[in-house]
């Protein structure tokens, strides 16, 4: 057999840098953090099979992936430069030989997201062998995303409650901890003090210990009080029919923990033992009363104990609570939003003041957007949206009531959809495009928080670079980047109206919800919709 010649490759941002041996090698080495050292690997090297199983001490896999091994060599070498001894992202290696058909070592190999480099292994699948027709193969590395802020995604958490030990669980939960926010507004609680315990109830059913209860309380280390910057990690908390977030301070064992006046009256009336339990330091609600829009949203989740599947509410949801991850990291709790979306109150006293919201998504579902375009939207423009259609449909023919707080509730929807659009398309861009100036600041797109309706309009027809770079990334870019911002310019205008008191005629309330809507016409939002990032 004739040696195999092998290059690296590093995929970042749907760019490769192939290394060694040309001029972004070196590039490619700063960016990654040197997950292939240009020493290490010589495009004037070359192994044949036994060498590359053997004396490097790669992975091996029998033919129909009965049999495979870590491997010790320079894959696993390189890797823990790049991770340390942390975890992996969604890094896959495979070969691309002059041969489509042909992979090394009859397998690729693959590291999935959440698992640590020494139990890299070869895929259970065969391929064909590289062989002497094979000129060449590309050793190539796949990352899933970006890694210029980040190489590990957050391990969030996901468990349902069982109506049987308590038919109000979360709303007792609430109780708690509504009862604690109210007395650090009123002084007599110290605002690091407001928090609820939610314990994982161990079930009769079950004799064994919780199989992976060290890789859930794992999770207590991501958490990091005192850094502003570090990961929010999240518990999702689900009955199939209504579906929420929490924002978790901390995870401590059942084994050692003391039932306090923090926990709901119930575990302890009920005898229920726990697994775990998760200090909640606030509560949103995602989804009320549907149970298509659950499985939808839950479905943006991938399982990390089941290879990154999309969490499946039919038979997926096994060995609670889950470990999840999600693509984008979604930052529910990041104060910067708070406080421009409900004043700075916790999203669970916000939550708390909006009756029948959750009625009126499911709503506006059924029988005005449609299952696809309404389950485009962010879960927390689903809020906004459907807070606005409730008070305005509650309050339409009161000609006493000010209907402003529809606009600010529909504009602050269009905002934050936009904004995410924007800061996902942003990705991968290159600097001199990605960054822009707001307020006499440099604010990079692809990392910005919440720009305001006017910052949105100004920066996204800005320059023809990136028109055209969000044309590429964006189904429906074109009305993205002609249409959109001027209609935000004006929406703009009427949200700071709205907002700072100024009061705006029924009549012109009336014309930017049917706008926007969609009374009569094909709305705004429906439009918006069906922009998504390629």
């Amino acid at each position: 057999m004739e040696p195999v010649s092998i290059g690296a490759y590093f995929a970042k941002n749907c760019k490769r840098f192939q290394m060694p041996g040309d001029d972004l090698a070196a590039r490619a080495c700063k960016m990654c953090g040197g997950l292939i050292d240009r020493e290490c690997v010589d495009t004037h090297h070359s192994f044949d099979r036994t060498d590359l199983l053997d004396s490097l001490g790669w992975p091996r896999g029998r033919c129909g992936g009965r049999e495979n091994r870590s491997g010790h060599g320079c894959v696993e070498r390189e890797l823990s430069r790049w991770c340390g001894n942390g975890l992996s992202r969604s890094l896959k290696f495979r070969t691309q030989p002059a041969n489509d058909a042909a992979l090394l070592f009859f397998d690729a190999f693959v590291v999935q997201r959440d698992q640590p480099v020494e139990d890299l292994g070869v895929a259970h699948w065969p391929r064909q062998a590289v062989c002497s027709r094979d000129k060449g193969v590309e050793f190539v590395v796949d990352v899933s995303e970006d890694t210029d802020e980040r190489t590990t995604l957050t391990t969030h958490l996901l468990t349902v409650w069982n109506p049987t030990y308590e038919a109000d669980a979360l709303q007792l939960h609430l109780e708690v901890l509504l009862a604690t926010m109210r007395e650090a507004r009123e002084g007599n609680r110290d605002h690091d003090d407001v928090f609820v315990w939610w314990g994982k109830v161990r079930s009769v059913n079950r004799q064994a210990p919780l199989p992976h209860l060290q890789d859930v309380l794992a999770v207590d280390a991501q958490i990091e009080t005192d850094d502003a910057d570090a990961p929010e990690v999240q518990i999702y908390l689900t009955d199939y029919r209504s579906l929420y977030v929490a924002h978790v301070g901390a995870v401590k064992s059942g084994s050692d923990f003391t039932l306090d006046a923090q926990v709901p009256a119930y575990y302890a009336a009920r005898g229920l033992k726990c697994d775990c339990w998760f200090m909640l330091w606030d509560i949103r609600q995602l989804v009320w009363d549907d149970t298509t829009a659950v499985a939808t949203t839950l479905a943006t989740l991938r399982n990390t104990r089941s290879n990154d599947r999309p969490v499946s509410i039919y038979g997926g949801v096994v060995d609670l609570p889950l470990l999840v991850t999600c693509a984008d990291d979604t930052r529910w709790f990041e104060d910067a939003t708070r406080e421009r979306y409900t004043g700075g109150r916790f999203w669970a006293e916000s939550d708390a003041e909006q009756r029948g919201v959750g009625e009126m998504q499911r709503e506006l579902r059924l029988n005005r957007f449609g299952t696809a375009a309404w389950t485009a939207f962010d879960t927390g423009v689903r809020r906004f949206i459907a807070s606005a259609e409730a008070t305005f449909r509650t309050h339409c023919d009161d000609m006493a009531f000010e209907l402003s707080p529809v606009i600010v509730s529909l504009a602050s929807g269009m905002e934050v959809q936009v904004n995410l659009l924007l800061r996902v398309a942003m990705r991968g861009e290159p600097a001199d495009v990605r960054f822009t100036n707001i307020d006499g600041q440099s604010v990079d797109l692809a990392l910005s928080g919440a720009l305001s309706l006017g910052a949105l309009a100004r920066a996204i027809p800005e320059t023809k670079a990136r028109c055209d770079w969000l044309r590429s990334k964006l189904e429906q870019g074109e009305w993205f980047v002609t249409s959109l911002p001027p209609i935000l310019a004006e929406l703009a205008e009427q949200r700071n109206d709205a907002a700072h008191g100024k009061g705006v005629p029924r009549e012109a309330v009336m014309r930017v919800r049917e706008r926007l809507v969609g009374v009569g016409l094909v709305g705004v939002l429906v439009h918006l919709a069906r922009v998504i990032v390629r």
